[in-house]
């Protein structure tokens, strides 16, 4: 993917980061990430609650509602410790580690499809 120019599709966290330093110029590294990590909420808790209503819907037993608290506390875990290593990754360095994770990660995946592991 290329983003508007023709470059690298740089991704939305990135995106964000860098318009909100850009609009906010005091705005540090940290505190652009951590405000763009928040504009994401709505949408998450908006998405979320679709999906709640449809299984509610659905009439979803309450086995299945268990499951789907677990998963939630879990996933909710995950991206919270996700969230609080790259923030502090993005405080004590800049946003190459990121960039770098990115680009090793896309080379795997583009291997696995090349192999077969992954369907296109």
């Amino acid at each position: 993917m290329t983003g508007p120019n023709g470059s690298p599709d740089p991704g939305r966290f990135t995106i964000r980061l860098d318009a909100h330093r850009r609009s906010l110029p005091n705005l540090k590294r940290e505190e652009a990430a951590r405000f763009s990590f928040l504009l994401g909420l709505p949408a998450i808790a908006g998405a979320g609650g679709k999906e709640v209503w449809e299984l509610h819907k659905a009439h979803l037993d309450a086995h299945g509602w268990s499951i789907l608290g677990f998963g939630l506390v879990i996933a909710s875990l995950s991206a919270f410790a996700a969230i609080w290593g790259l923030l502090r990754i993005l405080e004590r360095f800049s946003a190459w580690p990121f960039a770098v994770y990115r680009g090793v990660m896309g080379v795997v995946l583009l291997a696995c499809v090349f192999f077969g592991w992954l369907p296109n």
